[in-house]
């Protein structure tokens, strides 16, 4: 628990720098100069960026098994459908 903490908070701690140096060169160069600095942060902190991906898709994966169970038909609701077709 201790080291997935650490993991999060180095993340956090790249992710809101490179944002922010993203973000100065989008005001001061615009969209290529922002882009380029985008690539060159993604390749050399990859481990963080993975990271945030691995979450993103964690989150995405929960969320979809939540809306599939939620929305599974149940039998009464496919009985009550056959009934009264």
């Amino acid at each position: 628990m201790v080291r997935l903490y650490s993991k999060t908070d180095k993340m956090t701690h790249v992710l809101t720098a490179d944002y922010a140096a993203a973000r100065r060169a989008f005001s001061r160069e615009g969209l290529k100069a922002a882009r380029k600095h985008v690539e060159k942060a993604i390749s050399n902190s990859s481990s963080e960026y993975g990271l945030l991906l691995m979450i993103v898709g964690c989150v995405i994966i929960v969320t979809a098994s939540v809306l599939a169970v939620v929305t599974f038909p149940t039998r009464e609701s496919t009985r009550g459908k056959t009934k009264t077709e």
